[in-house]
């Protein structure tokens, strides 16, 4: 019976530190921005030189919310810039009420109607764009939406990138369709992080449970 209790206190230590102090492990989530404009579609596939792919997925991708203003995005010359999050892990995640952007010196949040004050949730291998609403607009080069700061909540857990490449901008002479650019990610597809010394102590307990498990039973 103490064997059994050894094996599962070391399994117990090893899954906290997988999962991380607050109980979720962190949302496996790839964060992208892009442009789409100059009405290349299907009926224009090119213009004005600029031979640069559209934002695949848009509106009516398949497993894609579109979190903005469907009569812009549809347009023959949208002129908008998104923000993409795509759920790269295999369950899935929420995106809270409170997702903004700053740039400028001034803060926006026009997405909560279309995520719900219950969160939006984006399931294993789904997208979410925020892009233009009614009442905010994402014409990039007429705005200056340039070095823009995306703050947005998923599962509990704050997270901040920057638009470092202006993208979210447009390109100068109205060259301004851009595929999807990724600007971070977070969660196993993101670059491997410093453990906190918190997490150390519970890997390291984990270890040491396994490691006395496996001299008892040698005993």
């Amino acid at each position: 019976m103490k064997k059994i209790k050894l094996v599962l206190a070391a399994i117990l230590g090893l899954a906290t530190v997988t999962t991380g102090l607050g109980g979720k492990a962190r949302a496996d989530t790839i964060v992208s921005v892009g442009y789409y404009d100059l009405g290349r579609n299907a009926a224009n596939p090119a213009c004005c030189g600029n031979t640069n792919a559209v934002p695949d997925p848009w509106l009516g991708s398949p497993n894609t919310a579109f979190d903005g203003d469907a009569g812009v995005a549809n347009a023959g010359d949208p002129d908008e810039s998104g923000i993409l999050l795509h759920n790269s892990g295999p369950v899935a995640v929420t995106l809270a009420q409170g997702a903004n952007i700053t740039f400028g010196g001034n803060t926006y949040t026009p997405w909560d109607s279309f995520i719900g004050a219950g969160g939006q949730t984006i399931p294993s291998d789904g997208n979410v764009i925020l892009s233009g609403t009614s009442g905010f607009g994402m014409d990039g080069s007429d705005r200056g939406i340039s070095n823009a700061v995306i703050d947005f909540t998923l599962d509990g857990i704050a997270y901040s990138f920057t638009d470092t490449k202006s993208v979210l901008s447009g390109f100068p002479a109205f060259d301004e369709t851009i595929p999807w650019t990724q600007i971070g990610c977070i969660g196993k597809c993101g670059a491997p992080t410093v453990p906190e010394p918190s997490t150390l102590l519970l890997l390291g307990s984990g270890l040491a449970g396994l490691g006395l498990v496996r001299r008892r039973f040698k005993g």
